[in-house]
């Protein structure tokens, strides 16, 4: 008997074993009709039977972890929706509490766009005027240099413009002699040449009005 001749027509169930009786014969009968076979030809059917069986059980155990790795999955997918759905609420939650913006939204941000600019160039303009020399410095180091123009063409300048000013009464008292500082010179080897070109105050009487005492004021120009 032929072992495709005995397997046509009937259906198996998968998970059901293919050889229940010793996982070689599908009944006794089977058994009885595979034991009356000469040697070499029954274990060449038993040979067949149990790669059969191998086969079988690796396709179940294939089988097996594909519908794990299916579950898993699933599993993911299921916690994967679930995740995005919350999120999902959440943002619906957040947009439904978030104020509304106003109309002048635009508007104040490049308002603050442009402050914010001001100021920043404001540092820059700081910064750099922090690293560049001041120039009062660098006219104080030309000065200890020597190489100063101010110093050349000031000082004459300002020479010039003293001797032109006019003098004033403080000035002229000054070089005035009183009693007192004549008194104290006047026996001095170089009394003559010193006094002059001083000055002293003269009375002229009194004042007609006032009848205060009037001065006028002389230059000494030699001692006879």
């Amino acid at each position: 008997m032929d072992e495709s001749d005995s397997e046509d027509g009937i259906d198996f169930d998968q998970d059901a074993p293919l050889y229940p009786i010793e996982g070689k014969f599908r009944s006794e009968a089977d058994r009885a009709e595979v034991m009356a076979m000469t040697e070499i030809r029954r274990e060449e059917i038993l040979a067949e039977r149990a790669a059969e069986v191998e086969r079988r059980v690796q396709d179940l155990q294939l089988k097996k972890i594909l519908q794990q790795r299916k579950r898993e999955q699933a599993g993911a997918d299921k916690r994967k929706r679930k995740a995005a759905a919350a999120d999902l609420d959440d943002d619906d939650q957040r947009k439904s509490s978030r104020p509304k913006v106003k109309a002048s939204g635009p508007l104040e941000a490049y308002k603050r766009e442009r402050e914010m600019k001001g100021q920043q160039r404001n540092r820059e303009d700081d910064r750099r005027r922090d690293r560049s020399p001041s120039r009062d410095d660098a006219d104080s180091d030309r000065d200890a240099e020597g190489d100063s123009e101010v110093e050349w063409d000031e000082k004459p300048r300002a020479a010039a413009a003293r001797e032109e000013a006019p003098a004033t009464l403080r000035d002229f008292e000054r070089a005035r002699v009183g009693r007192t500082n004549f008194a104290r010179v006047c026996f001095y080897p170089t009394f003559e040449t010193s006094i002059r070109n001083c000055y002293t105050r003269v009375s002229i009487g009194v004042n007609r009005d006032t009848g205060a005492p009037q001065y006028r004021m002389a230059q000494i120009k030699g001692v006879s």
